[in-house]
């Protein structure tokens, strides 16, 4: 491996690594086992382990440097490290959202949101209605709806079309 070559990154905040090698291969070695415990159909694990598995083997196989930032193209070499951070925290970030999970998991959810809009709506029609009696215009009083409808640990947003009647 060669030696440390440059003095300062010559960017604000962002040192001279003194191993970038050993660093970028804890830090992949660390996003691969990461992203292996999601789905082997979740997009974000394909892409991932496929840019990191690539990126990971020219770290393995070019103890220059300058070669391998120029191999990776991805700026210098701590631009590399600080990406690779990044990924890894991200990582960890899907693994608990777990994207590739559905949003709504069961029907009784489903027909316990259905319900409250129905509520909603007839809630609405009868403030147009109400409005309307009085001599008010509702073209103006509601365009659309959004509900906010706590379900169980989800926060789901219902938007319906112009309630007036």
């Amino acid at each position: 491996m060669a030696g440390v070559l440059k003095k300062t990154t010559g960017l604000v905040g962002l040192a001279v690594s003194q191993n970038p090698h050993e660093q970028l291969r804890i830090l992949y070695s660390k996003i691969l086992a990461c992203v292996q415990k999601m789905p082997e159909d979740a997009a974000y694990r394909k892409y991932t382990e496929q840019i990191v598995n690539e990126r990971f083997n020219h770290v393995k196989t070019e103890p220059d440097i300058e070669k391998l930032e120029k191999k990776i193209n991805s700026g210098q070499i701590e631009e590399v490290i600080s990406q690779a951070e990044s990924e890894l925290s991200l990582s960890r970030k899907m693994m608990e959202w777990k994207p590739w999970e559905p949003l709504i998991c069961n029907s009784d959810t489903v027909i316990l949101a259905e319900k409250r809009l129905q509520d909603r709506e007839s809630a609405v029609k009868q403030r147009c209605s109400t409005e309307k009696t009085k001599g008010n215009s509702s073209k103006g009083l509601l365009r659309s709806l959004v509900v906010w409808l706590p379900l169980a640990e989800w926060d789901c947003v219902v938007a319906t079309e112009e309630m007036a009647p």
